[in-house]
């Protein structure tokens, strides 16, 4: 006999799969404002830890919220907190909507196919030792509980695991601040947009970020997609009117563009292993009126 969790659950997924009229209707009313639906919290819970025993999460609602005839009806969580196996917050996420399996709704169960995160804050560390620490809005002490998230992201699609029909993420309006104690710089993007889908045979994504230089923000586009099989990424970026002098002035270990005293414009591919090695790299680019200086290059006449 079904729960009245289980019962509600199921009426809810009716909204989602409904006809045309119970969608206006409930727009109608969502038009007035989200409506807080809290008792499906344990099912939030269990969907986005994956049933992990290393990573915990706390929120503030959950609510049902009205996004247009688009996107329909979406369960949205607010305040989220990631918290690793010592209760530190290593994720702070303002709103995190999440997109729903309907058939699998229908029968009970809650299984996310979409997330979509807005206004994350997200911190990045690079060690002198390059390991790799993350945060969003959250303590940089433990990454454990994100990184596993990450890789798991990278297996192919298996019915059998947990997290399994998870098909896109996306990450909107979100800040980065990328600290590389390596190179004792910091590096900080003001906006980025990330939209990551998932296929039965490969992972892809597309990145739009501004980059601060100190100056305009520069825009890059990065478009990528990894090979479940051959585990190799392939990777292309875009961007217009860089000014490689404000690198160079930046990243001491990038001294060697200040020698480009012109904006430039063009595209970088690569592809890339599963152990970080460049097995390609190739690039075309252009340049505005400035000088080059190449004496380094040729020998003197």
């Amino acid at each position: 006999m079904l729960g009245p969790s289980k019962i509600i659950l199921r009426l809810v997924a009716a909204l989602f799969a409904g006809s045309a009229i119970v969608l206006a209707a409930a727009a109608w009313r969502l038009s007035e404002g989200p409506i807080s639906v809290g008792f499906i919290s344990p099912y939030i819970e269990e969907s986005l830890t994956f049933g992990g025993a290393n990573v915990d999460i706390a929120f503030k609602d959950t609510v049902l919220a009205w996004r247009g005839f688009d996107r329909g009806l979406e369960i949205v969580v607010l305040d989220l907190e990631l918290l690793d196996d010592n209760r530190a917050t290593v994720a702070v996420v303002p709103e995190l909507a999440i997109g729903l399996d309907a058939s699998r709704l229908l029968a009970g169960d809650f299984v996310p196919a979409t997330v979509d995160i807005v206004g994350a804050t997200l911190r990045l560390r690079r060690a002198a030792s390059d390991r790799v620490e993350i945060g969003v809005g959250g303590d940089l002490g433990n990454s454990t509980a994100i990184l596993t998230r990450l890789r798991d992201l990278t297996l192919p699609p298996d019915a059998w695991r947990a997290g399994a029909g998870l098909r896109r993420v996306s990450v909107t309006d979100a800040t980065l601040t990328f600290e590389d104690l390596k190179h004792d710089v910091v590096w900080h993007l003001p906006k980025a947009d990330l939209i990551v889908n998932r296929g039965a045979r490969s992972l892809s994504g597309d990145l739009i970020f501004d980059l601060d230089l100190g100056e305009a923000p520069t825009r890059f586009v990065a478009i990528a997609n990894f090979d479940y099989v051959r585990r190799v990424t392939t990777l292309t970026v875009d961007f217009i009117d860089l000014n490689p002098q404000r690198l160079a002035d930046k990243d001491r270990s990038l001294a060697a563009f200040s020698r480009l005293q012109l904006p430039v414009s063009g595209s970088v591919s690569t592809v890339i292993t599963d152990q970080g090695k460049f097995e390609t790299v190739g690039f075309d680019l252009t340049g505005k009126g400035g000088t080059l200086d190449l004496a380094p290059v040729f020998d003197a006449p």
